[in-house]
């Protein structure tokens, strides 16, 4: 698979919330889902979750972070799934397609900022 990212990200296992987006439906809006972040960026995330959901699904997400400790909500659209094996638990690539301007720049300073967990953007040979 060719790594297509190109947004500085970091490598940071924080928690998250994740829950299908019901679009206000209040059955959908309670069923929510506890995870793992790896891979975070300001484009998109990789997840962990003992839970699957579909290929595109829409999803709402709330990061916490911890330096400084805030709550990051956003919306994300899973772009791609994987199991991980000899487990239940399955990685998913997800593209985040909404978030306050306020959530977004706090999580690009929280990139900037996050000593050691930086890994650079891989680019395309030209």
């Amino acid at each position: 698979m060719q790594d297509k990212r190109t947004a500085k990200r970091i490598n940071e296992k924080a928690p998250a919330t994740i829950s299908p987006s019901g679009y206000g439906d209040p059955e959908t809006d309670k069923k929510f889902t506890r995870c793992l972040t790896e891979d975070i960026s300001i484009k998109g995330m990789k997840i962990q979750s003992e839970n699957f959901f579909p290929m595109n699904s829409t999803l709402k997400i709330q990061l916490s972070l911890k330096e400084p400790t805030r709550l990051i909500n956003m919306v994300g659209k899973i772009r791609w799934i994987r199991k991980l094996k000899a487990s239940e638990v399955f990685e998913m690539g997800i593209e985040i397609v909404g978030t306050s301007k306020e959530d977004q720049a706090a999580l690009k300073r929280h990139i900037e900022v996050t000593p050691g967990l930086v890994k650079e953007p891989r680019r395309p040979w030209k």
